[in-house]
């Protein structure tokens, strides 16, 4: 597989993209392939509202570096492939400890230490649940091992998936067991709480992994884009998020104001 990126700038993305692959076989001959045209949707990314309040690191959102652990993460199910996470966030909350960015303070095994444990989650937009998990028993950070056998069907931990559109449902994954607040067809208002900052299914430390995709599925489902709002934000920030260790944070910038759209790699966020 190849990842790349096209850089639009302000221009309008065209209505289709071509490849041509340029080879050469084990004699050293050359062969130019042509691939079939592939159409680009004329859709603009789903504006939702923030799913969590004060200032967190917008882990792993997408980006084409090679330990782009979100955009790269093709998973198959039932002989298909499927990109449901490469819009995904893991959000996590940190501060300046003994002189180093961290993201707890005090025991680093117990979840409880994590600076956005127990934080409430809010519903980015109204819609209907439509899957919920609970009662999985939390990780203990960084160790290595799981509370859990993870498999497809509990990679999420404690969920909640709503569907605010057709074909788009948002997933809450990682939560803290026993803080669901809604169930299987309930109908959710925008910035109602859903649930609490957890770590479980497959966590390495408390955090709130979302994402928005075309299937009511953590795996199975192709990943759509999504804009916040409003905020303010950093750019790009160097940070090992999906580490299962320590995450190392490197220097932060200014941040800014933004509308309607989509942090940067690691980028310091603020929502109120």
């Amino acid at each position: 597989m190849v990842f790349f990126m096209l850089d639009l700038g302000k221009g309008k993305a065209p209505n289709a993209v071509g490849h041509s692959l340029h080879v050469l076989d084990d004699n050293g001959d050359r062969h130019d392939i042509a691939l079939a045209p592939l159409a680009v949707l004329d859709e603009s990314p789903v504006i939702v509202a923030p799913p969590l309040r004060g200032e967190w690191i917008a882990g792993d959102a997408v980006s084409n570096r090679p330990d782009a652990a979100h955009r790269r993460a093709v998973l198959v199910d039932n002989g298909r492939a499927w990109l449901a996470q490469r819009y995904a966030i893991d959000w996590v909350q940190y501060q300046t400890v003994d002189g180093v960015r961290r993201t707890w303070k005090g025991p680093e095994d117990r979840n409880d230490s994590y600076f956005c444990y127990n934080q409430p989650i809010y519903s980015v937009a109204a819609g209907r649940v439509v899957d919920v998990a609970d009662g999985v028993a939390e990780n203990v950070p960084h160790s290595g091992k799981y509370a859990v056998t993870i498999g497809a069907d509990n990679a999420a931990g404690n969920h909640v998936v709503v569907e605010i559109a057709p074909h788009r449902y948002v997933l809450y994954a990682h939560m803290r067991p026993g803080t669901v607040q809604v169930k299987v067809g309930d109908k959710i208002r925008i910035s109602e709480v859903l649930g609490r900052v957890g770590n479980t299914g497959s966590s390495a430390e408390p955090h709130l992994h979302m994402h928005i995709d075309d299937q009511p599925s953590f795996l199975a489902g192709n990943g759509v884009p999504y804009a916040f709002t409003e905020g303010q934000a950093t750019g790009p920030v160097q940070a090992d998020v999906s580490s299962p260790t320590v995450i190392h944070i490197g220097p932060i910038g200014a941040e800014h104001p933004f509308k309607n759209d989509y942090p940067a790699m690691n980028a310091i966020v603020t929502f109120k």
